[in-house]
């Protein structure tokens, strides 16, 4: 998702961040006076479970 706003969000990040953890990503795009635009990702963790299967690892999910 792409975010507009006219200043920087820090307390709704805060909030996100709390509430999510890990599973968004804020990649900063444009920090100007008037305008900040932020991508909030979603991080796919099925995609990470794999890869620590895959490098020999446990996700934490096997019981």
């Amino acid at each position: 998702m792409r975010f507009f706003n006219d200043h920087n969000p820090l307390p709704l990040i805060a909030q996100l961040r709390d509430r999510f953890g890990d599973k968004l990503t804020f990649t900063y795009r444009q920090t100007h006076p008037e305008l900040t635009v932020i991508d909030i990702s979603v991080t796919d963790e099925s995609a990470t479970s794999r890869n620590k299967h895959a490098e020999g690892g446990c996700c934490g999910s096997c019981g």
